[in-house]
């Protein structure tokens, strides 16, 4: 068996089929599986050592904490950090960041000091500092990035002064698949009396970490991007300034005496930032994600390489698909758009075949902001993935892109959707009927496409503020039209997906009164349909957004 099968054979979610198809899960950058070992754990954890930690005196609490405790020693070595006590469990990398925020952050900077971060942070290493900035009258500055998706260290030089408090970077952007010059970053932070706060977010699972050598003075990352648990992260940050900071949350392990009297003592390091009831069986079963990452290394490390190489020679040879950064990246993950279509419209046809990737903004506004973009396409491979999983991709992608899916669109009824369409007459039942048809989720996610492309375009005048659906997953207007009693709807998206699902809603709505409107039990609508179950959650609320949209609009 070859060591890539081995180490495939360890994640049990990538043997099962999605939507008829078997699974290609190219969305690592947002959580990687979970192997085996750290399932069992889990379980093991509640079947045998179930307990509190720290504070019970029995047998049970005490191989807990033991546990509990060596995972985080696990942890220190794994990054190089000097002490143990330096690692400090928090709920993920937004939770640690957060903490530096309200720890470190409100504690130290005035009015007038600087906080540097890039415009490729993800939003959690953002809104925390444009927080503390309105607080304490900091200002935050953003560096640009290079033609090659790096900090841009020249500007990064003009950015940085004696105002500079904290320099907040990731180690490698969710978008980019780039490392960044941190060694240079945070040598050149110290210059200046800068902290240096590293997110290691995206960089752990892929990157030897040390942060003594590094020498930051926060590093932050999170255990379900590393194929352990959710609901999990560390946060490291060197002794002298844990000493220093004050906790922000209240009760449990952090507290070492408590009296009405004479006041509260907190606890010692690392559990003066451990409130409550730690996220314990989590911690125990990171361990078995931490000695997976150290028994593999070497291939973890060669298969990521083959990987980025091979999908940045298949994607830059595919037409109609364009790079955000042309580059081949540091790890398996680029991001991209394929030209004349919508990011949503792409994404959906592929998860109808099995192929899990994301669209979206990447929880990177400001980025997509500079690079005059609306959103993108991403892929995130893990060392589990396969070259056959990219071609499968790329073939598929291929056949959206040269519009061959509507060659195939017909169900097997001997009419295609598009003649039975009768501009905007058709009748709900029709629909019902077309979807009841289709069996499976493929073909109708066919049929939504179809209902899309056939469905007449709004006039761009009517596109406004006011019009927008708010929690729509991809833009998408809505007005109404009041003719006598009965209420008449128009709609439109730039995604066909959307516009499908619009057709879709409004067959329900159109040439109702208010009171038929508000009464129509669209749920059982939706259900006798199929739709809900196959939708992701985002794009199933955007959904629901339309009804209530049209619910207002009615009663407007």
């Amino acid at each position: 068996m070859s060591q890539l099968q081995n180490f495939r054979d360890q994640f049990p979610l990538l043997e099962q089929q999605v939507n008829g198809k078997p699974l290609i899960y190219f969305d690592n950058g947002a959580t990687t599986q979970k192997p085996s070992s750290v399932i069992a754990a889990s379980g093991q954890f509640y079947q045998s050592q179930n307990a509190n930690v720290h504070r019970a005196s029995h047998a049970i609490s005490t191989r807990a904490t033991q546990a509990f405790e060596e995972t985080r020693r696990q942890v220190q070595a794994f990054i190089g950090a000097q002490y143990s006590h330096e690692v400090i469990w928090t709920s993920g990398t937004t939770h640690a960041i957060n903490l530096i925020a309200q720890c470190w952050a409100l504690e130290n900077l005035t009015a007038g000091d600087e906080i540097i971060i890039s415009v490729a942070e993800h939003h959690a290493n953002i809104v925390p500092w444009q927080v503390v900035a309105e607080q304490t009258g900091a200002r935050l500055v953003a560096v640009g990035l290079t033609d090659k998706g790096i900090v841009d260290l020249a500007d990064f030089e003009t950015c940085l002064t004696h105002r500079t408090k904290l320099v907040a970077v990731n180690h490698i952007a969710n978008v980019t698949g780039m490392i960044n010059p941190i060694e240079a970053i945070i040598a050149r932070a110290k210059e200046v009396g800068a902290k240096t706060l590293i997110d290691g977010a995206q960089a752990i699972a892929h990157l030897p970490i040390n942060v003594t050598e590094l020498d930051c003075d926060f590093y932050v990352f999170s255990a379900h991007k590393m194929y352990g648990p959710t609901g999990l992260g560390v946060l490291y940050a060197k002794q002298a300034l844990l000493m220093q900071m004050k906790p922000y949350q209240y009760g449990g392990e952090m507290i070492k005496t408590v009296s009405l009297k004479t006041g509260t003592v907190f606890n010692e390091l690392p559990f003066k930032f451990e409130a409550g009831t730690p996220n314990i069986v989590g911690v125990v079963a990171f361990a078995k994600a931490i000695e997976l990452i150290k028994d593999n290394f070497d291939f973890i490390h060669q298969q990521d390489a083959a990987l980025s190489q091979y999908l940045f020679d298949k994607l830059t040879d595919t037409d109609g698909v364009e790079l955000v950064f042309s580059r081949q990246a540091d790890i398996p993950l680029y991001a991209f758009v394929v030209n004349n279509h919508h990011n949503q419209d792409v994404s959906s046809y592929l998860d109808s075949q099995g192929i899990a990737i994301r669209a979206g903004h990447h929880c990177a506004m400001p980025l997509m902001e500079s690079l005059h973009m609306n959103g993108c396409l991403r892929v995130s491979l893990a060392p589990y993935n396969t070259m056959a999983e990219i071609d499968i991709f790329i073939d598929k992608l291929t056949v959206f892109i040269k519009g061959e899916t509507d060659s195939c669109l017909d169900t097997g009824s001997g009419n295609e959707l598009a003649t039975s369409i009768r501009s905007e007459s058709m009748e709900m039942n029709e629909i019902i009927e077309r979807f009841t048809q289709a069996k499976s989720w493929d073909q109708k996610h066919r049929e939504i496409m179809l209902l899309g492309k056939s469905f007449e375009r709004m006039d761009k005048t009517l596109r406004s503020a006011q019009s927008l659906i708010s929690g729509c997953e991809s833009q998408a207007w809505l007005v109404a039209i009041k003719q006598g009693e009965t209420f008449y709807f128009y709609a439109d998206s730039d995604a066909k997906i959307v516009r499908g699902l619009l057709r879709i809603t409004l067959a329900a709505y159109q040439h109702k009164t208010a009171a038929q409107i508000q009464a129509f039990d669209i749920n059982a609508y939706f259900e006798k349909l199929g739709l809900l179950s196959h939708l992701s959650p985002s794009r199933g609320n955007g959904l629901l957004a339309i009804v209530e949209k049209i619910k207002a609009l009615a009663l407007s």
